[in-house]
């Protein structure tokens, strides 16, 4: 398998990002900055100060995660930092999945297969990992887009259609995943209030399988195709 490499970011270096960073939005758990990279856009995924206690180790397991898996549909990861907890990543300029199709309804069928294809291609990835990764927190909130930039360049309908062929999805936020192997389970403390995404023995028992992702992967494959949130 391929190994990510990424960076400790500190010192001179993290400063000099601080200083021009552009406030994209927050999550549940972290503010989310753009910053320029050596005149490469990249953002910055700051964990909450006041969430520190409790999402440190969720922090520290997407560092570990993220440093030992690369591929072309999975969100590649630069650099950290503990003070702050900080995260680099790559800049997806088309955001996230769900805002994509609240903003433009259902897609057509082949952007429909090749998003669905993208991020069946990177679970197949991880559940091909030994021990495996199970994601733990697929949903369409995160999978995030981006212009294939080389490919569009030969699409000439990219500027009219939403739904070009230069568009391409990753999966991202790792912070959930656990390595098991694949007859073991992880048993989760508690439910994260994904249900519409969360695979049903996860809801009964608390104990997540390999499997508990394919359901979930269902899910946002129902959503490609209604551009409809599961079950609501």
């Amino acid at each position: 398998a391929v190994t990510a490499s990424l960076t400790r970011l500190d010192g001179i270096e993290k400063e000099s990002f601080w200083a021009e960073k552009e406030y994209l939005g927050s999550g549940g758990f972290s503010d989310i900055y753009i910053v320029d990279d050596a005149g490469t856009k990249k953002i910055l995924k700051v964990l909450k100060m006041f969430e520190m206690e409790i999402s440190c180790g969720d922090f520290q397991q997407e560092v570990v995660t993220m440093s030992s898996i690369k591929h072309n549909h999975i969100v590649s990861f630069s650099s950290w930092s503990m003070s702050p907890c900080t995260i680099m990543m790559e800049y997806m300029k088309e955001g996230d999945l769900r805002t994509f199709l609240v903003e433009n309804g259902v897609p057509s069928l082949e952007f429909q297969l090749r998003i669905a294809v993208h991020i069946a291609s990177a679970l197949a990835y991880l559940h091909s990992q030994h021990p495996l990764i199970v994601h733990l927190d697929l949903k369409s909130l995160n999978v995030l887009l981006v212009e294939n930039e080389e490919l569009g360049e030969r699409v000439s309908a990219k500027i009219s259609d939403p739904f070009h062929p230069a568009i391409v999805g990753k999966v991202s936020d790792f912070g959930n995943a656990q390595r098991v192997t694949m007859t073991d389970h992880v048993v989760l403390p508690e439910i994260a209030g994904n249900c519409g995404w969360t695979a049903p023995e996860i809801l009964a028992t608390s104990k997540a399988y390999p499997a508990s992702d394919v359901y979930s992967f269902g899910m946002v494959v129902w959503e490609l195709m209604t551009a409809k949130l599961p079950f609501f």
